[in-house]
């Protein structure tokens, strides 16, 4: 997917669920046909290694087996995982005609200057078009977003529905582009907005692929699905 190298993340994520086979002759095993469910708690540190190659990075996890299942309960568990992400993906790929269509009334709105938005200090331009509940996001706060990303024109250059999967990542680090980092900051659970991103706070004169331009204005309908 696009969005790693856009926003400078990768795919492995501190809330993210693995799948790891353990012998049986671990001495915390007993049976001989399982399983082990690790949830990577947290994010410990991630360094690069001197004694390596100098693009190997060494990323150490806290983890814990949250549970221990048989080959049976493991393959249910699993159609059950996919029959969830079908349904969210099916549900989310239903929207997108929708999103598009706010879009484009959005743009032109925009473009002809009859958009009423707010802006910051910084140039990012935001319209809030429905409010969460709670708190704004902090820095430092992990959020989950579901986005919908394209350029003035129009031309869409990346969009996590289609996926199914909204992004998450820590506010505030520096893990995306900072014109996110302010824009998300800005809104609560829950909430929808409209991120009008000058081309300083996203990828200025160099552009990002044959998909951004350089010094190009971004567009994002973003959705804050939650706030850790």
């Amino acid at each position: 997917p696009v969005w790693p190298r856009m926003f400078g993340c990768t795919p492995w994520e501190p809330s993210i669920h693995h799948l790891i086979t353990l012998s049986p002759l671990h001495p915390s095993v007993r049976s001989k046909s399982f399983v082990g469910l690790m949830y990577f708690t947290k994010w410990v540190s991630l360094s690069q290694s001197s004694s390596l190659d100098s693009c190997t990075l060494v990323i150490k996890y806290e983890m814990a087996i949250k549970k221990i299942l048989n080959k049976d309960e493991y393959n249910a568990y699993q159609d059950v995982l996919k029959k969830e992400e079908e349904a969210k993906l099916a549900a989310n790929m239903a929207r997108i005609p929708v999103i598009e269509a706010l879009i484009k009334t959005t743009l032109e709105d925009y473009t002809s200057g009859r958009l009423k938005s707010s802006q910051t200090t910084s140039g990012l331009k935001f319209v809030v078009i429905e409010e969460g509940i709670g708190t704004n996001a902090a820095s430092g706060q992990s959020v989950s977003v579901d986005y919908y990303g394209c350029l003035t024109n129009g031309n869409m250059f990346d969009n996590s529905f289609s996926r199914g999967q909204a992004i998450t990542f820590p506010l505030g680090q520096g893990q995306v582009i900072p014109g996110w980092d302010e824009g998300i900051a800005l809104l609560n659970k829950g909430a929808k907005a409209f991120l009008f991103i000058p081309a300083n706070l996203a990828y200025g004169e160099s552009g990002q692929s044959d998909l951004i331009p350089p010094n190009s204005e971004l567009v994002f309908y973003v959705e804050l699905v939650d706030i850790k």
